[in-house]
Parts: structure tokens; sequence; C-alpha cells
């Protein structure tokens, strides 16, 4: 059998030596987190070993190098884990070691002993099998269905646990990173979770006509590879993703206290509730902080940390309130949606109709018919 070499194999090539350039850089690069750093690192570099064997299969270059057939199976059990501690040591500011990293390389080790009758064959014996398999019409009889779809539970689990971090994070008032930087690596993860479980589908022979199984190998570890170097380039991009400092607290120098701003707050809420200041569509926060006799620093640092609001949010949801009271009155029908938004303290139907549907899920139409229904 004669090697040959197509578009596909170049670009995984090239894929495999971008993948071992930035595994390496990450895996010494001793700035930052070193951990989340390292766990990438290998990442990277064990990634690349999987389409390098990839490419060596199809263009039967494996075959003058029998040995490496099998070699990256056991490292798909890696690469879930690796994902779910390098998310786990990115997003916290502990870079303490996991002793309970190693439990998570049972089914790795467990991998590696039953494929070991494979390892410990001759170089002939190998070289038979792998001719089989590059001669065979379709992989359905291989045997290799079953051992192939077990990577299926196991890489969405741990791109289960990965996107629970980041969804915790996100969640957080103490997040360093702005909640798109986390969500663009929760799409990064699932995305290369999604070409994996092709991959594995494809290789437990779904799907078997030999032509068909070559493209699909080459599509679905070709999105892999975008998406896992994407990561790399991510981190590369926002130099912030691995630092090793915490970020400096919002209102660290404020002198707003904690009981003071509970105070404050009740103030707030009982001046909103009676003197209806929102109904006033040029209220601002310079406004607001000068009628509760406070800097419009600490009414902010109010705000943010007693409400989870900014300023806007915060005078719009009562005026969406006051809104959904005119429109479940019997009288609402002789009002308009334009006057009930100025009523309410809205310069516009525009704004007032898209922030109505942004905390009511429908729009200020559909609840008035609901609401008189």
């Amino acid at each position: 059998m004669e090697p040959t070499i197509t578009f596909w194999d170049f670009l995984h090539i090239f894929g495999a030596a971008q993948g071992v350039f930035f595994g390496v850089l990450f895996l010494f690069h001793k700035k930052g987190k070193p951990l989340a750093n390292r766990f990438l690192g290998i990442l990277l570099l064990l990634f690349s070993i999987r389409l390098l064997e990839i490419v060596a299969f199809w263009t039967k270059y494996i075959l003058t190098i029998p040995y490496f057939i099998g070699t990256a199976f056991p490292v798909a059990y890696l690469f879930g884990v690796l994902f779910y501690f390098y998310i786990k040591y990115l997003v916290s500011d502990s870079q303490k070691f996991d002793r309970n990293f190693w439990w998570h390389l049972i089914p790795f080790v467990l991998v590696l002993l039953m494929m070991s009758p494979l390892y410990l064959m001759s170089m002939e014996a190998k070289r038979e099998m792998i001719v089989t398999l590059l001669t065979a019409e379709s992989f359905e009889s291989q045997g290799i269905n079953w051992v192939v779809l077990i990577q299926f539970p196991h890489i969405l689990t741990y791109t289960w646990l990965s996107v629970r971090i980041l969804n915790t994070r996100i969640g957080s008032n103490q997040r360093a990173l702005p909640e798109s930087t986390y969500r663009w690596l929760k799409i990064l993860i699932i995305g290369f979770a999604t070409g994996y479980c092709f991959w594995v589908f494809n290789g437990a022979g779904i799907i078997v006509d030999r032509t068909y199984f070559r493209m699909i190998d080459y599509i679905s570890t070709s999105m892999m590879a975008v998406f896992v170097y994407a990561i790399g380039y991510l981190a590369f991009k926002i130099p912030e993703l691995h630092s090793a400092r915490a970020p400096v607290p919002k209102y660290s120098n404020s002198s707003l206290t904690s009981s003071t701003a509970v105070k404050l707050k009740e103030q707030l809420q009982h001046i909103m509730n009676t003197e209806k200041l929102y109904l006033n569509s040029g209220l601002s926060l310079a406004l607001l902080s000068e009628k509760l006799g406070v800097s419009s620093n600490h009414l902010s640092q109010l705000l943010n940390e007693q409400l989870n609001q900014n300023f806007f949010e915060f005078v719009n949801s009562y005026r969406i309130e006051e809104a959904k009271r005119i429109l479940t009155s019997p009288e609402s029908k002789q009002y308009t949606l334009s006057s009930i938004a100025f009523e309410v303290g809205f310069n516009n139907k525009t704004s007032f109709n898209t922030y109505f549907k942004k905390l009511t899920g429908m729009t200020p139409s559909e609840f008035s018919a609901r609401a008189h229904s």
C-alpha cells in the first residue's frame, strides 16, 4: 500500500503543529495561573497526538510506524478531565493542586489496560490488522462499536461539569472577567464536545460506508481542532484570562459600610414607593442621590451590591411595575401604549416595549390582553 496525502491531511498536520506550539507555550508559561496553563498545555499536546494518529492512519503512513496504532485512543479519556480541571483552576484564585485529580484518571487507566493486548502485539500482527482496517468496505464488523461508544457519556459528563463551573462564575458577583468571556469559553467547550460526539458516533460504525467514514472523520476532527485551538487563542488574546492576581473589587476604597448601606436601601425603597420619583422621565443618578443625601458613587455602590442592579435597571423596574398596575386596571382601555409609556416615566414607546418584554416576557399588549381575558 502506497502512502497518499490529501489536502485534508496537510490541514490536520498543520493543526497538529499549531497544537504542539501552543501546548508547549502554555506548559512552560510561568506567569498567570500555572495549573490552568499546564492543564491547557497538556490538552493541546494530547489533542495534537490524536490528530497525527488519524492522519497517519488515513495516509497509510501508519504501516511504517505500526506501533502508533491505538496509542491515542486512551487519550480520549483525558480530554474531558483536562477541560474540567483547566476551567476549575482558571476561575479559581487557589492554585493548590487537587489530589482528587488522580481519581479522574481511572477510566483512562482502565482503557489503557484493556488495550494492552494491542500494544503487546508484534509489528507484523499490527500491520496485518491495519491492512484489514484500511481495506475493509465498512467498519461495522470490526468489533469496536461499544469500545468507542463508551467515550460518549465520559466526554458529556465532563462537558457538563465544565459548563456548570462557568455558569456558577457567571452568576457570581465576584467574577474576575466579563460575562461575555465566560460565555465564549462555554460555547467553545460545548463546540468541542459536539464535534467529539460526532466523531464517536462515526467511529462506532454508525456510519459504516468507508467513503463517508473518512470524510466525516476529518470533518469532525477539524471541528474539534477549531474549538480547542480557539480556546488557546482566547487565552492569549485576553491576558487577564490567566492572570494570577485576583481583581481589585470595584468599591474596595469606598467608605460606605454594610450597616449604612442597609439603612440607605430601606430609605431608597421608601422614597421610591411613596414619592414615585421614577415617574419623572428626567430622573438621574445625581438627582436621586441628592434626594437621599448621599454621593452618586455611594448610591451606585448601593444599587450594585444590595440590589444587583444598575441605576437604569432599578428605576425602570419601578416604571414597569407601575405600567402593569395601569394595564390591569379597568380604565386601561382608554389609554394608548404611548400615553402609558410617558405616564410611567419612559421617554418613548420603543424603550417601554423593549424593557416591558425583558422583565415580563411579553409585550404590553399581550400582558393587557391576558389581564383582561
